[in-house]
């Protein structure tokens, strides 16, 4: 079978999967790539889609990296990133998330669903006026008036006053420090950084550490 062929099949599943029935669910698509018969990132990609539909975040992130890293198709990984950042946005690592969407390149046809969801993810890392600032500017050009109005608003928008409180911790070993690294973006270059993150209203610094070492950890392992 070609894969346009699989690809309408796979479109097949989707549109008629009952999501409330997660069993079923399961069972269909395992039939689907057992005839498919290659265990491969699109099958890893399916799964992880399936996991991510039945609300199984923390299931689907170690299946979405698998398909990225095993060689996903060009016309899926944009898909795949996308879901992926979604997820880790939904089991509360928006930093992830970001990191993740904001290399989605504006070539890419995807790019506007990719900056959709980055601003969601910005908005979860307390970035309100930042991710209110890009959804309008991805609005701005679909727009039948107003187009640079919106836009030119969108740049006018000042961040809020505030003081984000965060901890880190300092693990050494050995000699080597443990240190997280930050692409770079738009606004600044790679930097490295000790593993921490945002303090919860009420949480103890070090719970915060130990809740942010340990998130870390679960990345790495997957």
């Amino acid at each position: 079978m070609t894969r346009d062929a699989w690809d309408a099949r796979f479109d097949d599943f989707w549109d008629g999967v009952d999501l409330d029935d997660s069993t079923g669910a399961r069972a269909r698509l395992e039939v689907l790539l057992a005839e498919r018969g290659i265990d491969d990132a699109r099958a890893a990609y399916e799964r992880g889609s399936l996991h991510d539909s039945l609300g199984e975040e923390h299931a689907a992130i170690p299946l979405y990296r698998a398909a990225l890293a095993d060689g996903l198709s060009d016309d899926l990984r944009t898909q795949a990133t996308i879901q992926l950042a979604s997820s880790l946005r939904d089991v509360g690592d928006a930093s992830g998330a970001i990191a993740l969407l904001r290399a989605v390149p504006a070539s890419d046809p995807l790019h506007d669903a990719a900056q959709a969801f980055l601003a969601l993810a910005l908005h979860c890392d307390e970035k309100p006026t930042e991710a209110l600032a890009l959804a309008l500017r991805t609005l701005a050009p679909h727009l039948p008036r107003y187009r640079r109005a919106v836009d030119a608003y969108a740049g006018e928008l000042v961040k809020l006053d505030r003081v984000r409180v965060i901890a880190v911790g300092l693990l050494v070993r050995d000699g080597s420090v443990l240190l997280e690294s930050y692409p770079a973006n738009a606004r600044h270059g790679e930097f490295l950084r000790a593993p921490g993150g945002g303090i919860s209203f009420g949480e103890p610094a070090a719970v915060a550490v130990r809740r942010e070492f340990a998130e870390a950890a679960r990345r790495h392992d997957r």
